[in-house]
């Protein structure tokens, strides 16, 4: 049986360009955001998110995991701006607006906040931070190794 990692990455290969790579994938809600009307009255759903090294891809959320006729959303970063960022617990809040006016709102449970951060580095421009576990970083390495003792 495959994880749903496996099943957004191949869900998500199949929409590539040719060169463009997967990144990091993950889940979150979703909700098109309008005005004068609260956000706690915003019907949101759930999605799977995927970035690649060029654009955000959203798959609606299927029990069978996404397939690529799934995709709700594919765009470059550079067409969206930042309005906001909300890290307040226990979601971080990601506020985004497309070039075509349209608002978002996304938001990312604790264990799916690397993806929401990457997506904010992305929208703003910047290349998207390591993990400092993922990366190997020597420095957190050590940090922990001090915190927790040798493994």
């Amino acid at each position: 049986m495959r994880t749903s990692t496996q099943r957004i990455t191949a869900a998500a290969e199949a929409t590539l360009a040719p060169g463009e790579r997967v990144t990091t994938t993950g889940t979150g809600w979703a909700a098109a955001r309008r005005d004068k009307v609260p956000l706690l009255f915003q019907a949101r759903r759930q999605y799977w998110f995927a970035l690649t090294d060029r654009r955000l891809l959203v798959f609606e959320r299927r029990r069978r995991g996404p397939t690529a006729d799934d995709l709700v959303l594919g765009k470059r970063f550079d067409f969206f701006t930042l309005e906001a960022v909300k890290r307040a617990r226990p979601l971080l809040q990601v506020r985004i607006k497309g070039a075509n006016g349209r608002r978002q709102v996304l938001e990312f449970r604790p264990g799916q906040r690397s993806i929401g951060t990457e997506l904010v580095d992305r929208v703003q421009g910047q290349p998207a931070r390591a993990h400092a576990r993922a990366a190997g970083d020597a420095a957190a390495d050590a940090t922990t190794a001090a915190f927790w003792g040798e493994r």
